[in-house]
């Protein structure tokens, strides 16, 4: 019996910070631990994302035209 009542106080006690952590965070959850990234490593879907910000639809246009 008094193991229940424990596991009752501290699932409380659990879904009232869970509570207090939405409203701090504005309604949605923030991942406290992230993997650490590398800025001096190669990053293929970086340098991709780049690319394809620098060639838009009116370049690729106008180089089919003159090809």
């Amino acid at each position: 019996m008094k193991t229940k009542k424990r596991r009752d106080a501290l699932s409380a006690f659990k879904e009232a910070n869970r509570l207090i952590e939405l409203e701090r965070n504005g309604g949605r959850w923030i991942a406290k631990d992230r993997p650490h990234k590398n800025k001096k490593k190669y990053c293929r879907k970086d340098s991709k994302r780049e690319l394809s910000r620098m060639i838009d639809g009116s370049s690729f246009v106008l180089y089919n035209s003159f090809c």
